[in-house]
């Protein structure tokens, strides 16, 4: 399990400023977490659904999203995209 600090550290070690998790449902833009000067925003990318724009989230919020995965296949592409050579 994951905690806030682990994905800041790993943003901040592998200069990451944008985590694409989905396409929009809708229209097929990129849906994801932003980075910028150790804050955290998500952009619901489109504005097809009622989340418009961007909307500040913390690192905790990221941690839970990586930590809710279930699908062996998802959780190896997040580790690969954070740097992390975890198995389930």
């Amino acid at each position: 399990m994951k905690i806030g600090e682990d994905f800041q550290c790993a943003a901040r070690e592998r200069d990451i400023t944008w985590w694409s998790i989905r396409g929009c449902s809708f229209c097929g833009v990129p849906i994801g977490y932003v980075f910028e000067r150790g804050a955290v925003a998500f952009s619901s990318g489109c504005g097809c659904n009622s989340l418009d724009g961007m909307e500040e989230r913390s690192w905790d919020d990221v941690a839970a999203h990586y930590n809710m995965q279930t699908h062996p296949d998802v959780i190896a592409q997040y580790n690969s995209f954070w740097g992390w050579e975890e198995k389930l």
